[in-house]
């Protein structure tokens, strides 16, 4: 009930902020931008994606190595199973179970690596996007601008795209992105 009450009040203090302050609400007060196309387009956010597909796929040949090795091993399991007394038939069952747990922890971990290592370049990434964001907003005397990508905003009669400012005013800067990140 709070957020509801929160919202409520911010969507309200919008429709009369601009009255407020001398302006009327057919001029554009309202700003989006697109995030997901900013990451994508700049050279910090490409570099990042290049950077984890470079981790990924040296992460995913050591698990296929893995598996090829514990594919061999079950070739060598059936090709001697029957010469093998129980008591090593049992033993080599349990290293069987033992390295494909293992096998599919690793491919677990590595899920989660790389979520945590795309969501932290991404937030690096989001803060300079804001402050960029912030600036242009100013400038252009908005009063709220969307982030379209997650807000779930389907229709907007008058505003202001940001999107592509955004992304020349950060494909200025240097890439910052810190070297294994």
């Amino acid at each position: 009930m709070r957020i509801y009450m929160t919202c409520v009040m911010a969507l309200c203090s919008v429709w009369v902020m601009p009255e407020a302050y001398g302006h009327s609400l057919s001029e554009k007060h309202f700003g989006i931008v697109n995030n997901q196309k900013i990451i994508t387009s700049i050279p910090e956010g490409i570099k990042a994606r290049g950077d984890l597909e470079e981790y990924v796929k040296a992460k995913q040949k050591e698990l296929r190595q893995k598996k090829e090795g514990l594919d061999t091993f079950a070739k060598e399991m059936e090709r001697k199973a029957s010469i093998w007394n129980d008591e090593v038939k049992k033993a080599k069952t349990q290293e069987f179970q033992t390295r494909l747990m293992q096998l599919r922890q690793d491919e677990q971990a590595l899920q989660a690596d790389v979520m945590g290592r795309e969501r932290e370049a991404t937030r690096k990434i989001v803060e300079k996007i804001s402050l960029t964001v912030k600036k242009l907003a100013e400038s252009k005397k908005l009063f709220l601008v969307y982030e379209t990508s997650t807000s779930g905003i389907v229709y907007m009669k008058e505003y202001v795209d940001l999107t592509d400012e955004v992304i020349l005013e950060l494909s200025k800067t240097p890439t910052t992105l810190e070297e294994g990140s």
